[in-house]
């Protein structure tokens, strides 16, 4: 892989990172809460029946890496505080590896999503199973709306310009 094409790979994550080490620490900590109130529902009912189990797994499974992308967050946030604070004007702060901790907390933010929603219906298919059908397709057409307003937006242009493209003289036509 040429580095043109890592740097065309990290095109979304660059984009979102700056996104990602502002609110981040928000969504973690909120699907976090979330789950905990979950589980504290779906403990008090008890194994009655498959889906409670199912709810009360995943929200379990959601709670470790909502905690460690918590942790991961701020340790990005505070490692670069500290490299800025060290840069001078003549050796800048590096960049690089701040973006493979936020990749690892890209995917443990997905993981979290993923299971807290499956332990969200699995708890509503418990109550009825046409409020968790509706609940996936709501939340389906939901996301669909993220996506297509933050592609819209330009969020996911994984072409980035080159420092040295543009920066020439240009023929006229």
């Amino acid at each position: 892989m040429t580095a043109t094409e890592h740097r065309d790979d990290n095109g979304l994550l660059a984009n979102l990172a700056p996104w990602l080490t502002d609110f981040g620490n928000w969504i973690f900590g909120a699907l976090i809460a979330f789950d905990l109130v979950v589980l504290g529902a779906v403990l008090t009912i008890g194994p009655e029946d498959e889906a409670v189990k199912l709810s009360a797994a995943a929200v379990a499974m959601a709670v470790p890496p909502g905690a460690v992308g918590l942790l991961l967050l701020r340790l990005v946030t505070d490692v670069r505080k500290i490299r800025q604070s060290r840069a001078t004007d003549a050796q800048p702060a590096a960049q690089g590896p701040h973006m493979v901790v936020l990749r690892y907390t890209a995917g443990l933010m997905l993981v979290t999503f993923v299971l807290t929603m499956v332990g969200l219906t699995a708890a509503l298919w418990h109550i009825a199973w046409w409020s968790a059908v509706a609940f996936v397709a709501i939340l389906a057409a939901s996301l669909l709306t993220f996506f297509l307003a933050a592609r819209d937006l330009g969020a996911f242009s994984a072409r980035r310009r080159l420092p040295t493209e543009g920066s020439g003289p240009t023929k006229p036509s």
